[in-house]
């Protein structure tokens, strides 16, 4: 089981870029900074200590304390749609990218601007601590199944703990599909690019996060469907021919792994591709906008909405006041489909949509974050980041040598296009190393059932001795090989899986998550090579005595492979009720919500009483389909008796 890293964020108060136009709203969004003040001191408890050491109770905290966020989190967004909370500035969220690989010190803090940024992290990291919890659970199983001395009560509360952790995987597996296909294209939408841009904004990722939770589930439905023949096998220690009575079908379970085998594959290359993907950098000021629209866009990257307004990804205006440091802004790079022409001098470095207003040293208010010019990023260049780390450790105190003055505000950043570009050196190797390796291992266990199958049902023994041979030449250690090269490795020996663990091991930069890797999945493929061995001694002794089938060669058995199985799907998540504004259910209603044509989820009348006036009625004006987030309401015919739509 994969255990995820959790970020850190930066401090955020609401109140000090939102004006709300009532008291109602005021409250709730000083309730949604504590709630998020919260947060962050969990997450800093959490990165303290290590994740391994953490229990179920832990993780069950971080998970309640963003189910109490998001409510508020999605109404923001939505009042931001309806202007009942108007931008003095655009805000700027800072969260740790924890899938980035990291080349000099701990993976940085990204700062981005607009709400779909903190839609986007806080999400993510309700999905991650909800896989985190399933991962604890299972820990604390242990090996239970080859237990004889358990009691069949005791037996069937852990077989139930399995389908729990589960279950929380398809949940998991939900909010990544959810964050990358919904919510990170509709940002996109909103605001066109996003600079710097860390792996875990691309949708890439989410899916292949999405796809390995699903992964891992099933890995547990075949544990949960295997564990009574194991726990009432006579023989656990050399199993063998023939099957267990009650044991199931070999060739469902083949299926089953081969499914979660295309699962672990399919993540591995989407995160592959996230990690390949170069951000595309936010639009320099002096750069003519796109079509599409013309509004009024900052210096620091706001971008302009079709209809002309002044937003960010919220799409809505910002009111700035004098002394904000957007007051003196000028015609810029629009956003949201629009754009415009801007002086130079008013952008920072690495601007544009979404960028970070930082120096060119990459600090910012919320403390070390990547730039396109910072030593630390890994969109900076090789020479740089090795003169700062050496600056650090001594000797030579003096500064690098930095632009002139007039260069620093006159030229634009240098790159193709007049557009500053962030890129990340890759997903981190911890995540692509579990999916590699899970892969080739699901394969393995598929193969080998796919010859207990043709063995045990068709007596087919050259072909089952044919498939288990691909089984072995997917984990053989090569340890009993003869040959070597000079430098005494047998590399060529070995199967997949053993020559990835031992590429490894013998990694200089191999981190203590990836030797905890090797060193369990070491363990797992000895054991299915046991397993392997006596199956295929038993069928070679059948074989060679009584059938004398020919045993084709392995890779003739390839033609022959069915196609995975799904055991489990993904649960489809549903944004929660707005905890106000439009979806919400009941409180605060302004004129502008009905106007829009959005009021309660419980109102159903052409006419309602809204704040400062009579009766209004609809005039069809909504915000475009889907800026609103958590508003779809059931229908009216919905059935509401105990069990409801518990079909099974």
């Amino acid at each position: 089981m994969y255990l995820h890293e959790l970020p850190t964020t930066g401090e955020i108060v609401f109140s000090d870029f939102l004006l709300a136009s009532s008291s109602y709203l005021t409250s709730q969004l000083a309730h949604a900074t504590e709630l998020r003040a919260r947060i962050r001191s969990l997450l800093k408890a959490n990165r303290k200590d290590d994740a391994t050491t953490h229990s179920s109770r832990d993780w069950m905290k971080i998970i309640k304390a963003t189910e109490e966020y998001l409510p508020l989190l999605f109404a923001i967004h939505n009042c931001l749609q309806t202007d009942d909370l108007i931008l003095k500035y655009e805000p700027e969220f800072s969260w740790r990218t924890t899938f980035s690989a990291s080349i000099i010190g701990p993976p940085p803090r990204i700062a981005l601007r607009g709400i779909h940024y903190e839609l986007t992290s806080v999400l993510l990291l309700s999905a991650t601590a909800l896989s985190n919890l399933a991962t604890s659970l299972i820990t604390a199983l242990g090996s239970y199944e080859r237990d004889r001395t358990l009691s069949e009560q005791d037996r069937k509360s852990k077989d139930d703990r399995l389908k729990t952790a589960a279950d929380l995987l398809c949940r998991a597996s939900g909010i990544f599909e959810y964050l990358g296909t919904t919510l990170i294209p509709a940002w996109e939408n909103a605001v066109g690019r996003i600079d710097p841009r860390p792996p875990e904004t691309t949708p890439e990722l989410a899916s292949a996060l999405s796809k390995l939770a699903l992964a891992d589930a099933q890995t547990l439905a075949i544990r949960k469907l295997l564990s009574p023949s194991v726990a009432l096998a006579e023989d656990t220690i050399t199993p063998g021919p023939p099957l267990p009575r009650g044991h199931p079908s070999p060739s469902l379970l083949a299926k089953l792994h081969l499914e979660s085998c295309a699962l672990y594959e399919s993540a591995e290359q989407l995160a592959r591709l996230a990690g390949s993907k170069r951000a595309g950098g936010g639009s320099y000021s002096g750069a003519i906008g796109g079509a599409g629209g013309g509004g009024v866009g900052t210096g620091m990257g706001l971008g302009a909405s079709a209809s002309g307004r002044v937003g960010g990804s919220g799409g809505r205006r910002a009111v700035e006041p004098a002394s904000s440091p957007l007051g003196n802004s000028k015609l810029g790079g629009g956003g949201g489909g629009g754009g415009g022409v801007g002086a130079p001098d008013t952008m920072p470095r690495g601007g544009g949509i979404g960028g970070p207003d930082m120096s060119d040293d990459g600090s910012s208010s919320h403390g070390p974050v990547a730039g396109a010019g910072h030593p630390y990023s890994p969109g900076g260049s090789k020479p740089s980041r090795l003169l700062h780390f050496a600056s650090r450790l001594g000797g030579n105190n003096q500064a690098r040598p930095g632009p002139s003055p007039a260069a620093a505000s006159d030229s634009p950043p240098p790159s193709s296009g007049g557009s500053s570009s962030y890129s990340h050196p890759g997903i981190t190797s911890s995540l692509l190393n579990y999916l590699s390796t899970n892969a080739l291992f699901a394969r393995a266990q598929a193969y080998r059932w796919l010859g207990v199958d043709t063995g045990e049902q068709r007596s087919a023994y050259g072909e089952a001795l044919a498939y288990l041979a691909l089984a072995r030449d997917e984990l053989e250690d090569g340890d009993s090989s003869s040959t070597s090269n000079p430098n005494g490795s047998n590399n060529k020996q070995k199967g997949k899986l053993a020559r990835k663990l031992a590429d490894l091991s013998s990694s200089s930069s191999s981190s203590n998550r990836n030797k905890e890797l090797r060193t369990a999945l070491k363990a797992q493929s000895n054991l299915e090579l046991r397993d392997i061995a006596h199956w295929t001694t038993s069928y070679t002794k059948i074989n060679n005595t009584i059938t004398f089938y020919p045993i084709p060669p392995p890779t003739d058995m390839l033609s022959k492979i069915p196609a995975g199985r799904a055991a489990l799907a993904l649960k489809v998540y549903t944004p929660p009720t707005p905890a106000f504004g439009p979806g919400a259910l009941g409180g605060f209603l302004s004129d502008g919500m009905r106007r829009l044509g959005f009021g309660h989820a419980e109102d159903d009348d052409d006419e309602v009483e809204v704040e400062g006036g009579g009766p209004v009625e609809h005039d069809g004006n909504a915000p475009p389909e889907g800026s609103l987030l958590g508003t779809e309401r059931k229908p009216k015919d919905a059935a509401k008796y105990a069990g409801a739509g518990a079909y099974y």
